[in-house]
């Protein structure tokens, strides 16, 4: 059965994934522009273009499952439909340059957030969506990812920058690849995990990724798995229609799915 209070959640951790604030630290401390971020980037990320799955989404608090699908235009759009019994779908996130539009089939209303509404709270922008999605490194503070502190814990390596008030760090094992991206905000306390696993040895493309968000008002745990997926097809992500339905602000729309 649908649990609205599901896409409530997942639409917090969606804006939440990038929650990093761009404060640095003043003085000795401070990093320095870097000037091969290209080339580094291009060593380690995959280079998909375009990705087109199904998915089956495991949550806990509360405890449920439902299934959905992920479509994605690297650097142009991305969608996740959630679908109930059926197949129909009761909700959809979708994603471009200019902001994230959120329809609620089960209450009959839509909201759109702006990017530079939400800069205010965290620095937000279909890079940094993508970028957890897409299993890629990605760099909020804008010092360049050559700037970032580099280390190991024995078994696996980590790239992290830290501020006075949050710290971001990518976990990478043996063969290079993407493991774990960790925010950490220190005022207020909180920290958002994605885990990835399963890769495709082809693509380097993680097949299932584990979300886990805390904060002062919620904890909670998401998985996903793709039951099926395919990359670098010709797909077409037209805007979708909210013809029939209520446009409502995003708190509103987030109040009625949280009750």
């Amino acid at each position: 059965m649908w649990n609205k209070s599901v896409f409530g959640l997942l639409i917090a951790a969606l804006l939440c994934l990038p929650a990093c604030k761009t404060t640095q630290k003043a003085g000795s401390g401070a990093h320095t522009q870097a000037t091969h971020s290209a080339e580094w980037q291009k060593k380690y990320h995959n280079n998909l273009k375009t990705i087109n799955g199904k998915l089956r989404i495991e949550m806990t608090n509360p405890s449920m499952s439902l299934k959905g699908t992920l479509r994605a235009i690297n650097d142009s759009a991305m969608q996740i439909s959630l679908q109930a019994f059926l197949g129909i779908e009761i909700a959809r996130i979708w994603c471009d340059k200019q902001g994230i539009l959120i329809i609620d089939r089960y209450h009959g209303n839509y909201s759109e957030v702006s990017y530079a509404s939400m800069q205010k709270y965290m620095p937000v922008n279909l890079n940094a969506l993508e970028s957890v999605i897409y299993n890629r490194y990605f760099d909020p503070f804008g010092v360049g990812l050559d700037s970032y502190e580099t280390g190991t814990d024995g078994t696996n390596g980590y790239l992290s920058h830290e501020t006075e008030k949050s710290r971001l760090e990518f976990m990478n094992n043996h063969s290079q690849q993407l493991v774990r991206t960790s925010i950490k905000q220190k005022e207020p306390s909180g920290y958002l995990t994605m885990d990835y696993r399963n890769f495709d040895a082809a693509k380097n493309f993680p097949q299932s990724q584990d979300l886990k968000f805390y904060s002062n008002k919620m904890l909670f745990n998401l998985s996903w798995t793709f039951e099926k997926i395919s990359y670098d097809e010709t797909i077409e992500l037209p805007y979708p229609s909210t013809k029939g339905l209520k446009k409502v602000s995003f708190e509103e729309l987030y109040k009625n799915l949280m009750k």
